[in-house]
């Protein structure tokens, strides 16, 4: 402080008055510069929340959900004595896998974490077993239609439960993902908002300041008030 009241009163008035615009712009664009940052930061989250992690969740969702449909119409079809009728449903089946087919594709543009990794993985590894009890008991169907029946039961439908869970799992890892990223958005926008009422009530105080001290030093030189 010291050393700025020497430095202003050696100042000219013009260079005075000149100090204080200066500072106080500083201190505007030190404000603005500011906010572009958190509000960059947090246009960058919100971007990366709907172009990426919504849309996982919601292939990965859907991905879920069809496998799940076609596991039904599966069981449906191993377990139906009309043939016709099972075609049908075999064509629905071929539709579905299809519109599976290119969810994958989808996901794999993506990066994924670790635990994203593991979890497809996992997937993976299910859907091995789910296909080689479905081709066992569809096998079994042509020589024995109440062996393949019971298998169906034994062995196909946990397949299928474990197999569309390990794919829930990752649906619901996606949907914690996409809410911790709406928590981060909102916290960002909250946390600007408190620096720039910080730096606000700063700015104010400081220009407050500059503004005594020159006008101190205006009156000190000039003997008191200008009339």
């Amino acid at each position: 402080p010291r050393i700025l009241m020497n430095f202003i009163r050696s100042a000219t008035v013009g260079s005075r008055l000149a100090i204080g615009f200066t500072f106080t712009l500083l201190m505007l664009f030190a404000m603005i510069a500011v906010s572009q940052w958190k509000l960059g930061a947090a246009r960058d989250t919100a971007a990366k929340m709907v172009d990426v992690v919504m849309e996982k969740e919601r292939l990965v969702s859907e991905w879920a959900a069809n496998t799940g449909i076609n596991g039904v119409r599966t069981i449906a079809v191993a377990e139906s004595v009309n043939e016709v009728r099972a075609q049908q449903v075999q064509k629905a089946i071929k539709a579905t896998s299809a519109r599976i087919s290119e969810i994958q594709q989808s996901l794999e543009k993506f990066e994924h974490s670790a635990a994203e990794t593991a979890m497809i993985e996992e997937i993976a590894q299910r859907r091995k077993v789910y296909v080689a009890a479905r081709d066992a008991v569809f096998e079994l169907k042509k020589t024995s239609p109440e062996e393949a029946a019971a298998q169906v039961q034994s062995q196909l439908e946990p397949a299928l439960n474990a197999y569309v869970a390990a794919i829930g799992r990752m649906a619901q890892h996606q949907e914690k993902a996409l809410i911790e990223m709406r928590v981060h958005v909102f916290s960002t926008a909250e946390e600007s908002t408190r620096l720039l009422l910080v730096l606000g009530v700063l700015a104010t105080a400081l220009s407050i300041v500059v503004a005594t001290v020159i006008a101190r030093s205006i009156r000190s030189q000039l003997g008191g008030e200008p009339t």
